[in-house]
């Protein structure tokens, strides 16, 4: 499985990266709502190939959410994603948000009649209404039904083994109703993957949590992350900071690089890019690749900290050294224009080269231009 994160049921967020506040903005009011939500690139998980997670995550969604503006039919990776949408016959749900007039190629994919006009998530819009009404028709197992679903499959402290458990997993089920936290950790873990057990993300959650109340910062990230992504439980962003940053405090690097994840796009707190930096630091000093590649990040664009291009590029190459493909694209993009470092042309190559393996975007088509030019002297 490409992507371990991915809920049972989830609406795919498409968008161009120029309307990234209006998708985060839908992302939030679903989730608000008891709909799951996938959408790039928060959604990928770190040293992932993009294209192959995205492909998944379209094949798998309940519904496809397009965000239409002139931006996204211009864009190649909106276009790639409608593409793949249409071909798994997925339903498709254009929320246009802003006067335009569909190109030959957008005509063709999309139906007038299907698109929902609006241009901002106000709750009480007859469109919004709309919209969610909609989407929640496409889950085989709505909101209303998800929560009821959760409350009656929450395992009881000492419940016996299901039938078919791996002699493994039953020691640990021994284990964890004793009341030993790591043991509860890992049935958790065992239960959210269906490793040895049956897959039961509501068990998986109960688990966690008895965990995370005694403590055990791993299962503290753990019930951050359900209640983040709302697997086995309503997603709640606040509830999820507050789990984040109990085993943050512990030096958890998972918990500290979502706890600045958080802070960075103001998902359940109020956002702050210099406490952003200082979870993303405490975890990138543990070596935590994608922490790495977005303290570079800040430090490039100066958020939250003075910006030094030289220290961000530094950041970038070491998650670039651990296969993380956005840094290894950015890092390529620092010896391309000679952004805090010599400009550089066959190191550019050379991590451009890494990024592109991994199906980074704009990748494959930098190194040909750069191709091109060294040809060309």
């Amino acid at each position: 499985m490409l992507n371990h994160d991915l809920p049972e049921e989830y609406a795919f967020i498409s968008y161009s990266h120029v309307q990234k506040a209006f998708a985060d903005t839908l992302k939030q009011f679903l989730n608000k709502n008891g709909i799951q939500t996938w959408m790039a690139p928060g959604d990928i998980p770190p040293g992932s190939k993009y294209a192959a997670v995205i492909n998944h995550a379209v094949r798998d969604c309940s519904c496809f959410l397009l965000v239409l503006s002139n931006d996204s039919q211009n864009s190649q990776w909106v276009e790639k994603e409608v593409e793949r949408a249409i071909n798994y016959r997925k339903t498709l749900i254009p929320i246009k948000i802003e006067d335009m007039t569909l190109n030959d190629q957008f005509e063709f994919y999309i139906s007038t009649d299907q698109i929902i006009a609006m241009q901002s998530i106000d709750e009480q819009s007859p469109d919004v209404k709309r919209l969610l009404n909609v989407i929640i028709s496409c889950m085989k197992n709505p909101p209303a039904r998800q929560e009821k679903a959760v409350r009656e499959k929450a395992p009881e402290q000492g419940s016996t083994a299901p039938a078919g458990e791996s002699p493994r997993i039953r020691k640990l089920r021994e284990a964890a109703n004793r009341g030993n936290a790591e043991a509860q950790y890992k049935l958790g873990v065992a239960c959210e993957y269906g490793k040895g057990t049956a897959k039961d993300l509501s068990e998986a959650v109960s688990w966690f949590r008895k965990a995370a109340e005694q403590g055990f910062a791993d299962g503290q990230a753990a019930l951050g992350t359900a209640y983040h992504f709302g697997n086995g439980v309503k997603a709640d962003h606040a509830e999820a900071v507050r789990w984040y940053r109990k085993a943050a405090e512990q030096g958890q690097a998972r918990a500290q690089y979502n706890l600045a994840v958080a802070y960075h796009n103001g998902q359940g707190v109020q956002k702050s890019y210099e406490e952003a930096v200082r979870w993303y630091r405490a975890a990138a000093e543990q070596g935590y690749a994608a922490a790495q590649f977005f303290l570079g990040t800040m430090y490039v664009n100066g958020q939250g900290v003075e910006k030094d291009e030289a220290e961000g590029a530094g950041w970038y190459r070491l998650a670039a050294e651990q296969d993380y493909a956005a840094a290894q694209y950015y890092l390529g993009q620092a010896y391309d224009f000679g952004l805090g470092v010599e400009e550089n042309i066959d190191e550019a190559i050379r991590w451009y080269g890494k990024a592109a393996e991994q199906d980074y975007p704009g990748a494959a088509q930098r190194l040909a231009a750069l191709g091109a030019a060294g040809s060309s002297v």
